[in-house]
C-alpha cells in the first residue's frame, strides 16, 4: 500500500460516519445470510440442516455485535441534528419548502437516535424501560426520517440541474463539471435514502402487498446492504486526498 492510499484509508476510518457505513453494510449482509441459512435449516436436506442452523446463529451473532457497535457509535449523533435544525430555522422568513421538510427530517432522525439510545440502555438494565417499546418508537421515527429525507433528496436532485451562485462565477467548462459532480452525488444520496426507506418500510410491514412475508427479512437486509455500500462510497470519496 502506497502512502497516498494509506493516508486515504486513515482519513476514512478516522471518520465515525465511515466506520458506521462500512459496518452497516456488513451488518445487513449478515442479515441476508441469516435468512439464507435459516431457510436452508428449515427446508434443506436433512443432513445439511444442523450445519445451516449453526451458520445462521453465527451470522446472527455477528449482525447483533455490529448493531450494538453502531448504536454506541451513534449515541451522540443527535447533536448534529440539533445543529442542522438551528441552521435551517435561523431565519424563518427565508425558509423554503425544502428547508421545512429537511427540518422535519432532522427532528425525526433525532427522535430515532434518542429512542435507539433509550432502547440500548434499557436492554442492559441501565434504564427500567421496555426495550421492545422503545424499539417500536425508534422504528417509527426512522420511517418518517427516511421518507422526508427522500423528499429532500428529490428537491436536491432537481436543484442540481441549476447552477448555484458560486458556479455561475466559474468558466463554462468548470461550471458544467461542478454541476455534473453535484448531480451525481445527489443521485447517489437519493439511491441511498430510498434503499433505507424501503428497508425500514419492509421491516414495519408496509410492503406486504408486493413482498411476501418469508422474503421480507432478506429484502430488508439487501436494501440495508445497498444503502450501506453507497454510504461507504460517499464517505470514501469525501475523504480522498485533494489532488
Amino acid at each position: 500500500m502506497n502512502k497516498d492510499d494509506l493516508r486515504h484509508a486513515i482519513a476514512f476510518f478516522d471518520k465515525a460516519d465511515g466506520r458506521d457505513k462500512l459496518f452497516k453494510t456488513l451488518q445487513n449482509w449478515c442479515k441476508v445470510l441469516v435468512w439464507r441459512y435459516t431457510i436452508l435449516a428449515l427446508t434443506g436436506p436433512n443432513e445439511e440442516r444442523p450445519a445451516a442452523r449453526v451458520t445462521a446463529k453465527k451470522y446472527k451473532g455477528i449482525a447483533t455485535a455490529l448493531s450494538e457497535f453502531r448504536s454506541l457509535g451513534k449515541f451522540f449523533k443527535w447533536f448534529k441534528n440539533i445543529s442542522e435544525i438551528q441552521e435551517l430555522t435561523a431565519d424563518p422568513q427565508r425558509m423554503s419548502i425544502g428547508d421545512a421538510v429537511d427540518t422535519i427530517s432532522n427532528v425525526c432522525d433525532a427522535g430515532y437516535k434518542l429512542s435507539d439510545n433509550v432502547e440500548f440502555l434499557s436492554k442492559y438494565k441501565v434504564l427500567t424501560m421496555s426495550p421492545a417499546e422503545w424499539e417500536t418508537r425508534s422504528k417509527a421515527f426512522q420511517f418518517w426520517a427516511y421518507l422526508t429525507a427522500v423528499i429532500v433528496d428529490c428537491i436536491a436532485l432537481v436543484s442540481a440541474g441549476k447552477p448555484t451562485a458560486e458556479e455561475e462565477k466559474m468558466s463554462g467548462a468548470d461550471m458544467l463539471r461542478s454541476m455534473k459532480k453535484r448531480a451525481q452525488q445527489a443521485r447517489l444520496v437519493l439511491a441511498r435514502d430510498v434503499a433505507d426507506f424501503l428497508r425500514v418500510a419492509a421491516g414495519r410491514g408496509h410492503l406486504t402487498a408486493v413482498i411476501a412475508a418469508p422474503i421480507t427479512p432478506a429484502f430488508a437486509g439487501l436494501m440495508g446492504t445497498v444503502s450501506g455500500a453507497i454510504g461507504t462510497y460517499l464517505v470514501w470519496e469525501k475523504t480522498a486526498p485533494k489532488k
